[in-house]
């Protein structure tokens, strides 16, 4: 018989997974530019606009949806044109543990790569 947390640890592999098999920028990847700064994504918008996180702001992880959320300053929107660069990165967040008390973790997010600002 699996234990409540075997459970748990097989839902976030799972939804881990299904992380990497989405398609397009999300919430915490990375855009890397051409000055070598990497910046993290904070929301995409329905026109494909991207809003960049100003730093100091956190990153939430739903394990059941493998969905990111960001809490945080914005940058205004921007038009880029990107490149998946194939590289994955752990990033840091955060997510309610059992006893609903912030967790730390690390989640792997995709690298892009910015040709256009």
């Amino acid at each position: 018989m699996a234990t409540t947390s075997g459970k748990r640890q097989r839902a976030t592999v799972k939804s881990r997974t299904r992380r990497k098999t989405e398609i397009g920028p999300r919430i915490g990847d990375f855009i890397e530019s051409g000055t070598g700064s990497a910046d993290r994504i904070a929301t995409v918008l329905r026109d494909g606009r991207i809003m960049l996180a100003h730093p100091g702001s956190s990153f939430h992880y739903n394990p059941a949806t493998s969905a990111m959320g960001h809490s945080g300053g914005l940058a205004r929107p921007l038009e880029l044109t990107l490149t998946d660069t194939g590289e994955r990165r752990d990033s840091d967040a955060w997510q309610f543990s059992p006893e609903m008390t912030r967790q730390h973790i690390t989640v792997p997010v995709r690298v892009w790569r910015s040709t256009s600002a």
